[in-house]
């Protein structure tokens, strides 16, 4: 009997020594949790003041012609992310976004008696210009440019009538940079006239008339090499 309860015994303390253990990791487990989540939210809170601090307080810097630049900066990369110039009186002369990572211009803005000109866009890889647009003084859009990103070729030019509707689209080849077509619209907002060009020789290929009602009128097409009408 003696020897069966202490057999019983040893059991018991077995298993409040397993239990003990057991309790001691999920405790450590916790802790662990509650540290690594704490670092997070330091991290998190320390980062997002550092960014409502920096878009706060922009730096100010004097040229030599007394032109103002304000900046702004990305707090972890200490690049400048967006940076205005100002002329003596006080208005907009550009303005500068750029890459948080680098630092490269992404876009401009350039302004014209207190109003937006022109407004440029830069591929965030090859950091080259891929689209231009100029704007009236009323602030319509009056015509853009469009660019590869790789050879900096015009691609594409949209002209707006005065009432800001398109006029006219004229697409490039982005190699040769022959036009490959152009696709004119009537008063009413419609396709008026399509030419479409060979991107080698540049010759038209095919031309689409339109009713003012937006239905097709006839389709002559041409020889890209001669110019010749074929159809």
């Amino acid at each position: 009997m003696a020897k069966k309860k202490g057999i019983f015994m040893q059991s018991k303390q077995f298993f409040s020594k397993e239990k003990k253990n057991f309790l001691i990791g999920v405790g450590f487990l916790l802790l662990l949790i509650l540290t690594l989540a704490t670092l997070i939210t330091s991290l998190c809170i320390y980062f997002g003041l550092a960014n409502k601090t920096n878009n706060k307080t922009p730096s100010t810097h004097y040229n030599s012609d007394d032109l103002k630049t304000i900046a702004e900066r990305y707090p972890i990369s200490s690049k400048k992310i967006k940076y205005i110039n100002y002329k003596k009186d006080t208005t907009i002369k550009d303005f500068f976004e750029c890459n948080k990572r680098k630092g490269k211009r992404i876009k401009s803005i350039i302004y014209l008696n207190g109003a937006i000109d022109w407004i440029s866009e830069y591929d965030k890889k090859t950091r080259k210009r891929i689209k231009s647009t100029h704007y009236k003084p009323d602030g319509k859009v009056d015509y853009s440019f469009e660019y590869d990103p790789e050879t900096r070729n015009k691609i594409k030019y949209t002209d707006y009538n005065i009432d800001g509707t398109i006029k006219e689209i004229l697409e490039y080849d982005k190699i040769t940079n022959k036009r490959t077509k152009s696709t004119y619209y009537n008063k009413e907002g419609l396709v008026g006239l399509i030419f479409e060009s060979d991107p080698q020789t540049g010759n038209i290929t095919k031309s689409i008339y339109y009713n003012e009602n937006g239905s097709i009128q006839r389709i002559y097409e041409y020889d890209p090499q001669t110019g010749n009408e074929t159809k």
